[in-house]
């Protein structure tokens, strides 16, 4: 199965071109914040791209990073703001 099968990947890629930079940035600072995922957040963008802030994500690396902040979005809003 490629990560492309997934619903929700695909959800998100869909709404990556419709949106600026800084209109997705914004959205996902507030769902972050929200559903109280900033440690998570900061956590596996440093993991994974070296920069603890989405602002700090360069632009060629960014859908990446979007792509790893709706994920942690969706499991945040699925388990009512707990990841285990």
């Amino acid at each position: 199965m490629s990560f492309m099968d997934d619903p929700e990947i695909r959800r998100i890629l869909d709404k990556a071109t419709v949106l600026t930079r800084q209109e997705r940035q914004a959205a996902i600072e507030y769902e972050i914040a929200k559903h109280g995922g900033t440690d998570v957040l900061q956590y596996s963008l440093k993991s994974a791209l070296g920069a603890e802030q989405l602002a700090d994500v360069p632009e060629e690396d960014f859908d990446l990073a979007a792509l790893i902040a709706w994920k942690i979005i969706y499991k945040l809003r699925a388990s009512k703001g707990a990841l285990h």
